[in-house]
């Protein structure tokens, strides 16, 4: 009986491709990019945080001194309701 030829040849180079690995936020970003109604959400949310942000500047009083402590008062004479 022959001899079968090996497989591999020893001569042979193999050069391996290997495909651009991508992250797991830049796969996020492209997906959100593709789709327009997520785009708008972002922006939305985008905004409501830099008013968030711009209002704790641009009020002319600190929050933390509003008397919030009687608003769950029962009614007195002073006010009824």
């Amino acid at each position: 009986m022959a001899q079968a030829a090996p497989v591999i040849q020893p001569d042979l180079e193999l050069t391996y491709e290997v495909p651009e690995q991508v992250t797991l936020l830049t796969d996020a970003w492209r997906r959100i990019r593709r789709n327009r109604l997520a785009l708008v959400g972002l922006a939305i949310i985008v905004l409501l945080f830099i008013v968030a942000l711009i209002s704790i500047v641009w009020t002319p009083y600190p929050t933390w001194l509003q008397a919030v402590g009687p608003t769950y008062q029962p009614p007195s004479a002073a006010h009824p309701l």
